[in-house]
């Protein structure tokens, strides 16, 4: 009996080493091809920080495979998963990978490439969690990211590899009048190559100065947030703007806002080892300093006529208000003869003509229809002032869009990937503007720019303008990274209903809009809801609704509101919503 005894204790001891042993082992038991497999596993961390998957991440056949998912999302990435072709589409800004389960054959931008050690992407289940898991030495490769292994600590470390820095930089930026025309001089120190565009709303010049850095020398001339910024506000320039708009490839991009579109040139100087980006003179330009027609914001452009002594200005009206005549004597202003096509939905021409008597010029300024004017200044005076602004047109309503936030308020950062709540609405802000005016509608927005706009202003200037629609755009965010989707508020009305506005109706049919055109992005479905105390929707008078279009603080969410195509699918959304409302009251 005491052996026995004896030779059960050795057992239990041994037994229990085993168990042991096997509980601190790196081991871990998951289902693969059917079968449960004992892996290696393997600790992850991604940009310094460790990554905990619901699948771990693990050795097989001499390589380490993690989860496709995670670690895409860490980087900003969400993949796209098909379930009939068992494949897993990873889109960057400039490479489309596709992944087949069990093949070790990858297609990156249409080209076949063979995964390393012919390891493929594989199904892997861990307490009933599956994922596709595939080697990090492919995905490092083909994301331009870097993998470190660790042997002691067995752990992969994936980080981005540091961007070599250009050799070519933009050290400076000036504006000169050289030879009587306008010259934005770019300090290179050698040719560089660039992309150009126009913008317009405001009219803009933009270029994009290719491997590039934006190192300006006197960091006296930079703002806060490391931009530049020359305000001209001459020669039909307002500003010129300059910053490092991208790092991987480095780009320094240069803006130049314009009161009207105007033809350039851009060359090289060698004797001053600088780009020169010169525009026409102001001889055939519709701005001088004499003459200055500039458009102040959607409903409102202005015309200043600058004597160069006080001066007696004549005016008269001709066609009903259609056709305004202004005279000024030659001796005291500084034109010339020419016509000027402005075409901008307050004026049509304006002419320059001289006066019969050959001692005065005669203005004449044609307006667009539903164009209101009004002189600002004495007849008698130094700076003559027209503005113009639009007036109510029956059956065209006016939308007031408010891109939330802006200037010294961000609003909400992702956790994620750093998007600032502010710069997003302002995209889907400006790329609703464009549906709306290419539409038809009248529009307004009450930050074009970024740029600090109190809550109350908001409401404010949409009910000065009486507007017929008003439509506020934010982003939402979380302590924790589990809430996601598109919700939509409505103010609760004096019966708290909503419905003394149209407020709810208008809340219903964006929002449903919204969700049908989302849908294949993932984003969950949030309600249209009742607010009492929002002062943009509480304050104003005409259907408000206020859009919440996803949370930076989810991975699935941010990854897709860093993207130009979900921005602009919300703007689409916003659009098809408000047209379809309109339609409904009409």
């Amino acid at each position: 009996m005491k052996k026995l005894i004896s030779l059960l204790l050795v057992f239990i001891v041994l037994f229990t080493s085993c168990v042991y042993a096997n509980t601190n082992s790196n081991t871990v038991r998951m289902l693969m091809d059917g079968r449960h497999i004992d892996f290696q596993r393997v600790n992850l961390m991604m940009e310094g920080k460790a990554v905990t998957t619901d699948v771990p991440a693990v050795i097989h056949q001499d390589r380490t495979l993690v989860p496709i998912t995670f670690v895409a999302l860490e980087l900003g990435i969400t993949p796209e998963w098909k379930r009939e072709t068992r494949e897993v589409v990873i889109k960057t800004k400039n490479k489309e990978i596709i992944l087949t389960i069990d093949s070790p054959i990858a297609t990156v931008n249409g080209e076949k490439k063979v995964l390393p050690s012919n390891v493929p992407p594989k199904l892997i289940t861990y307490q009933g969690n599956g994922r596709t898991m595939m080697p990090i030495a492919f995905l490092s490769e083909e994301l331009g990211l870097e993998a470190i292994w660790d042997r002691t600590t067995r752990t992969v470390s994936v980080e981005k590899k540091p961007q070599p820095l250009p050799s070519k930089a933009v050290k400076d930026v000036n504006f000169v009048i050289n030879n009587g025309l306008p010259e934005i001089r770019v300090k290179t120190g050698e040719e560089l190559s660039y992309n150009q565009f126009a913008l317009s709303e405001p009219h803009r010049l933009v270029f994009d100065f290719q491997e590039a850095k934006f190192d300006i020398v006197d960091k006296n001339k930079l703002l806060s947030n490391g931009t530049l910024r020359l305000d001209v506000n001459s020669r039909g320039i307002g500003s010129i703007r300059a910053s490092q708009f991208n790092i991987d490839p480095f780009i320094t991009r240069v803006t130049i806002e314009l009161d009207a579109m105007r033809n350039h040139q851009v060359f090289y100087d060698s004797q001053t080892d600088e780009m020169v980006i010169q525009l026409e003179g102001d001889e055939d330009n519709k701005i001088t300093e004499a003459f200055h027609y500039e458009k102040i914001n959607n409903l409102t452009s202005q015309l200043k006529l600058n004597s160069t002594t006080q001066v007696q200005f004549g005016f008269s009206v001709r066609d009903y208000g259609k056709i305004l005549q202004v005279t000024v004597p030659k001796t005291a202003i500084d034109l010339s003869v020419k016509t000027m096509e402005i075409n901008d939905g307050f004026v049509g021409n304006i002419f320059i003509t001289e006066h019969l008597n050959k001692e005065n010029y005669h203005i004449e300024i044609l307006l667009q229809d539903n164009v209101d004017y009004k002189v600002v200044s004495p007849g008698n005076t130094k700076e003559y002032i027209i503005e113009f602004t639009v007036t109510q047109k029956p059956g065209i309503p006016l939308i007031v869009i408010d891109p939330g936030h802006g200037g010294s308020d961000p609003g909400a950062t992702s956790p994620i990937n750093r998007i600032r709540e502010k710069d997003l609405v302002l995209d889907v802000a400006h790329y609703l503007n464009n549906l709306l005016l290419e539409a038809g509608f009248r529009t307004y927005m009450t930050r074009e720019t970024d740029v600090s706009v109190v809550r109350e202003d908001r409401a404010a200037i949409a009910n000065q303008l009486n507007g017929d629609f008003f439509i506020s755009i934010h982003a939402n965010s979380f302590t924790t990274e589990v809430p996601s989707g598109i919700e939509h508020y409505y103010h609760a009305g004096t019966d708290g209903t909503g419905m003394d506005r149209d407020s709810k109706q208008a809340g219903k049919i964006i929002h449903d809009t919204m969700i049908e055109m989302t849908k294949s992005y993932g984003m969950r479905d949030r309600g249209l809801k009742k607010a009492t105390n929002l002062v943009v929707l509480r304050e104003t008078k005409m259907p408000a609704v206020l859009s919440e279009i996803g949370f930076l603080s989810n991975p699935n969410d941010a990854a897709w509101l860093a993207t130009e195509e979900y921005k602009q699918v919300v703007a689409e959304a916003l659009f098809q919503g408000i047209v379809k409302y309109f339609q409904t009251v009409k």
